[in-house]
């Protein structure tokens, strides 16, 4: 799975600055964020909020409804002492991107010769002021000890350098496989792409509140069912195209505008 965030932009009206507390004279967008399957192009949670509402504070909702045995991939933002915390709580394994001078431990590792290593990843003076309000808002008690985590180098073709902290330990993970884990997460950002464009998550169809969550679900819904029945589109695309010289795949964009117009027909029969 990945967690990731993004914004939307709001139609300008009074009732809805006032429900996602936009101020007079400002842009009126609303902070977004996704929990995604991004092996199978999934939604599995949404959310939509005030843009003063930060990022991980709204990925605490999506991290509650996953459990042992799920792998999580994170940006950069999202790694910190408590959520780390809260995700070992949760049994779900982390694999998030940092900067190199995250903290003094990442720090020296980044500065050091190894590809794979150990960091230490304590407490700050911010990270003891939230662990009370995320405590009481996920319900969950936090490690408040110092957490002994990986630290993974990986050398892009770009010439970048990328840093990654994860609970994983298994000690026959390659550097390979870890470029490979992280590279998957590009999936949701491909799925916020596809959303804002064909699916046109900001044209609205009202001017109140309910006409933006409304808008806003429906739309996450339809990505969804299309999801749903991709496989299978893409084996039928398979077997037609099997003799042709270039491998062929399901266009997702036209399912989704197949999908949509029977969506009326599909939640019936599940009614």
């Amino acid at each position: 799975m990945a967690i990731d965030g993004s914004t939307v932009r709001l139609p300008s009206t009074e009732k809805i600055r006032a429900h996602f507390n936009v101020d007079a004279g400002e842009t009126p967008l609303a902070r977004v964020s996704q929990c995604h399957d991004v092996l199978n192009r999934m939604v599995l949670d949404a959310g939509i909020g005030p843009l003063n509402v930060g990022e991980r504070q709204m990925a605490v909702d999506h991290l509650l409804k996953l459990g042992s045995g799920d792998l999580l991939l994170l940006d950069r933002g999202y790694a910190s002492h408590w959520f780390f915390s809260l995700a070992r709580q949760c049994g779900v394994e982390l694999c998030a991107r940092v900067p190199a001078d995250f903290n003094v431990s990442m720090r020296e590792f980044a500065e050091s010769d190894e590809s794979i290593g150990c960091v230490t990843l304590s407490p700050t003076e911010k990270t003891w002021e939230e662990f009370g309000s995320i405590e009481a808002e996920s319900g969950v008690g936090l490690c408040h000890a110092p957490l002994k985590l990986r630290a993974v180098r990986i050398e892009l073709d770009s010439g970048e350098t990328e840093y990654l902290l994860t609970t994983l330990g298994d000690p026959n993970l390659t550097l390979d496989d870890f470029d490979k884990l992280y590279h998957l997460r590009w999936g949701i950002e491909t799925g916020f792409r596809t959303q804002k464009l064909p699916v046109q998550m900001e044209n609205f169809t009202g001017k109140t509140p309910h006409a933006v969550l409304q808008d806003y679900y429906a739309r996450v819904l339809s990505c969804v069912l299309a999801a749903g029945v991709l496989p299978e589109v893409d084996e039928v695309v398979q077997e037609r195209t099997a003799q042709r010289k270039h491998k062929h795949q399901a266009n997702f964009k036209s399912i989704l505008c197949g999908v949509r117009g029977y969506i009326g027909q599909i939640l019936l029969r599940f009614n």
